[in-house]
């Protein structure tokens, strides 16, 4: 998986939702609110985005889409 790939996929639509609830809420401290914000999103987890493989309807990977070993590692490091 590219870098591009990786964070369009991974990063990106978690980030972009987070920095628009900080927009909108407009908080004193904008850095914890972001915590509280990814906390929350890590919380719910379950979509395929947050899981990093494609998936069918019944929440088995797809055939072929794997991780990348890259990407095993960084969640292993990061504990995601």
């Amino acid at each position: 998986m590219s870098s591009k790939q990786y964070m369009d996929e991974l990063v990106v639509p978690t980030m972009l939702r987070a920095l628009s609830a900080v927009n909108k809420e407009r908080p004193a401290d904008p850095i914890d609110f972001l915590i509280a914000y990814l906390s929350k999103e890590r919380e719910k987890g379950g979509d395929e985005e947050a899981e990093g493989a494609p998936m069918d309807t019944s929440g088995a990977p797809v055939a072929g889409e794997e991780k990348s070993k890259t990407d095993r590692e960084h969640r292993i490091k990061w504990k995601i």
